[in-house]
């Protein structure tokens, strides 16, 4: 009897023990193909949805998350999250599985079976300053070598996340062939220019990225080896092809020459709702008979003049040269670039350097202009002064007014940046969205009364609005009432993260696309393709094959007005550059 109750009591503290290592977050993940997230952040809510989006038509896949935070305090969050009336986290099937431990700690990657893991997504830690956050993050990518080495094998492929462009070389070293990089401050910079400069493609670029509409998918179809790349189009239903993978090289391809010829295990790329809402017909090549005689058709030049542009900045980011350059490569020579923040001259100047290296200044065709002052301010606002920076012909001493001033209507493009021109505004969230929209409140304030006295005077003015960065999507809410000039960091970069884990193949078409130096998504209107008559109908495939001509792909349209969905219709495009 007496050993019968020692047994008993042996196998309830073995059995007590163990759930307290459940409760702990301490007990080893016996999954396979699951997908890893390491730490935790702003974003990882977002990218818990964007993951279970991605997964819902296979009925959801387990999600494994290890992070430095209690599991009974996230798996609340998560709770939390799921019960909510409005933006409610929506897992469609999939399985959120926490574990407490260290993402730099071999044993604690094993725990999480690291090795097994479709995909490991590296979310950067937030609190600390980006090169520590960087650091931090390429000792978790060595101990995920580490476990490779160990086990042999590392089933699925790494995406992290990096703040800071200039740890891109050292985290590819370290990574080798394993990882996909996305840095975050710079994928956001790109975007809002973007969306500044052409107000069309924000919402066109939030729709493709993330898992609610249409996304790109790599698939080899052994019946189109042989085949001309300009024959396919009309061979899927359901989807619109935009690319090629070569086999023999791993190369992608976006809008590749129509006399390609699709090889043994070439993947067509192409843009569907999901990977089983399309296939592929057995139908021959076909060809619209509308429209196709060019000669005849008045279609507007698409290789105009480009404007001179004249771009403001409201507020200061971390990699602000780096935006600097992209745009300096997108304008035309003469177009002007106003800096209007809380930075002074003096400082303003050695963070122009970045880091020493006065090369990084020289710009080709931006002349650049600065105004200190207050963004939220609207005051300031009303007239901005502009600021020497001693460099210039004028004989004016750095920091000194050079007696030119500028009113918001001059400009053809404003962005209001996440502030961080003070201490922690960068990883303040509700600090820099209040500041955002304080800033957006005032120049939208400005630009009403500006049209309101010109329509008194008969004239008629083209106001454009301001693009500003949001982090919150609670603050994105309010923003909507204001404007829908706004890009959502945080969701998009989460929106990102997630599509590179299901195909890291995605992180090269958008790094195309996004980067102005190949193909890129581009607004049209339809009758720049063909000469609208209000009593003719134009189908998609119509315009399809009018723009095929002039090496462009047509992936959507956009209703310019509901009223008139026939005459105005914009069209999306992959332009060739």
């Amino acid at each position: 009897m007496l050993v019968f109750a020692l047994m008993i009591g042996v196998v309830s503290d073995s059995i007590g023990a163990s759930v307290d290592e459940l409760k702990r977050g301490n007990a080893k993940v016996v999954e396979s193909g699951h997908t890893l997230i390491l730490g935790w952040s702003e974003k990882g809510l977002a990218l818990l949805q964007q993951i279970a989006l991605a997964n819902k038509s296979d009925g959801g896949l387990p999600v494994v998350v290890l992070c430095s935070q209690n599991k009974e305090e996230m798996e609340n969050i998560v709770r939390a999250a799921t019960c909510r009336k409005e933006d409610r986290l929506e897992l469609h099937g999939s399985r959120v599985i926490f574990r407490n431990g260290n993402t730099t700690n071999e044993h604690d990657l094993n725990q999480v079976s690291a090795a097994r893991a479709r995909s490991i997504v590296i979310l950067s830690q937030d609190g600390i300053a980006p090169d520590d956050a960087d650091s931090r993050t390429a000792r978790q990518i060595l101990s995920l070598q580490q476990v490779k080495t160990m086990t042999g094998y590392l089933k699925g492929h790494i995406v992290v996340e990096l703040q800071d462009i200039d740890n891109l070389a050292m985290t590819n070293m370290v990574g080798k062939k394993d990882v996909e990089v996305i840095v975050s401050h710079e994928l956001i910079g790109r975007l809002m220019l973007l969306a500044a400069r052409s107000p069309w493609v924000s919402p066109v670029l939030s729709s493709l990225m993330g898992f609610e509409g249409a996304e790109f998918y790599f698939k080899a179809w052994p019946t189109l080896q042989g085949t001309c790349f300009g024959s396919i189009h009309s061979r899927f239903d359901g989807a619109i092809p935009i690319g090629v993978k070569l086999a023999h090289s791993g190369r992608i391809l976006v809008n590749p020459p129509d006399d390609l010829v699709i090889g043994e295990n070439d993947q067509i790329i192409v843009l569907a709702d999901d990977n089983d809402s399309y296939t592929v017909n057995d139908l021959p090549p076909q060809v619209s008979g509308k429209y196709l005689d060019l000669k005849d058709r008045d279609r507007r030049v698409l290789g105009t003049e480009q404007p001179l542009e004249r771009v403001l900045f409201c507020g200061w980011r971390r990699d602000m040269l780096d935006m600097i350059h992209e745009l300096d490569y997108d304008v035309k020579p003469g177009s002007e670039l106003w800096l209007f923040n809380n930075v002074p001259m003096q400082e303003r100047e050695m963070k122009m350097l970045d880091k020493g290296n006065r090369a990084q200044l020289r710009l080709k065709n931006l002349k650049i202009r600065h105004a200190v002052g207050n963004p939220t301010n609207r005051r300031q606002l009303l007239s901005l002064q502009e600021i020497s920076d001693g460099l210039g012909i004028d004989g004016v001493a750095i920091g000194e007014p050079t007696g030119h001033r500028v009113v918001l209507s001059y400009f053809t493009s404003i962005l209001i940046l996440s502030d961080c021109t003070r201490g922690d505004f960068e990883r303040d969230v509700e600090a820099s969205d209040s500041r955002s929209l304080s800033t957006t409140l005032g120049i939208q304030d400005i630009q009403q009364a500006s049209m309101l006295r010109m329509s008194a005077l008969g004239k008629t003015v083209e106001l454009f609005p301001p693009i500003s960065e949001i982090l919150d999507i609670r603050t994105a809410k309010q923003m909507h009432l204001i404007s829908k000039g706004y890009v959502m960091s945080n969701h998009l970069v989460a929106s990102y993260l997630a599509m590179v884990s299901e195909d890291r193949n995605v992180n090269e078409i958008y790094r195309e696309l996004l980067s102005g130096r190949g193909s890129e998504i581009q607004i049209r209107r339809v009758d720049e393709y063909v000469k609208i008559d209000p009593d003719e109908a134009f189908s998609f495939w119509d315009v399809f094959q009018i723009a095929k001509k002039f090496n462009d792909v047509l992936i959507g349209y956009i209703r310019h007005q509901a009223d008139r969905p026939k005459k105005l219709r914009r069209g999306l495009m992959l332009e060739g550059n």
